[in-house]
């Protein structure tokens, strides 16, 4: 999946990569990326709100989202967050756009590898 995104952004495509960011995964995102620029986007929401759409998809484990919230985010560096509790999907790209117009720098991929390179 990595290098896929890897050779889409190489020739010139801007991916959006979604994933639920396990220990493991950080690791090779950390390898995989790092010669890429990358901004990495807190997506969040409420507890409630997650056991509500989880019972609403039907395929999925009741739980399983709010046992992943303690270590999904924990101890993560973003460049920009969306709480999507109470905003619509286009609602939350609108201010993810707004946000990629003003030009950002990525500066919390940077941050997360230098963790890791000291560990």
């Amino acid at each position: 999946m990595h290098s896929t995104v890897i050779e889409f952004s190489s020739h010139g495509q801007n991916v959006i990569f979604d994933h639920v960011m396990s220990p493991d995964a950080w690791h090779y995102l950390l390898e995989d990326f790092r010669d890429q620029k990358l901004f990495l986007i807190r997506v969040h929401c409420s507890v409630e709100e997650l056991l509500r759409r989880e019972q609403a998809r039907g395929d999925r484990e009741q739980g399983l989202a709010q046992s992943q919230l303690s270590h999904t985010h924990q101890g993560r560096e973003y460049d920009f967050s969306i709480d999507t509790s109470n905003s619509s999907p286009s609602e939350s790209a609108r201010n993810l756009l707004h946000w990629l117009q003003q030009n950002p720098e990525p500066s919390a991929f940077a941050t997360m590898r230098a963790r890791h390179a000291a560990v």
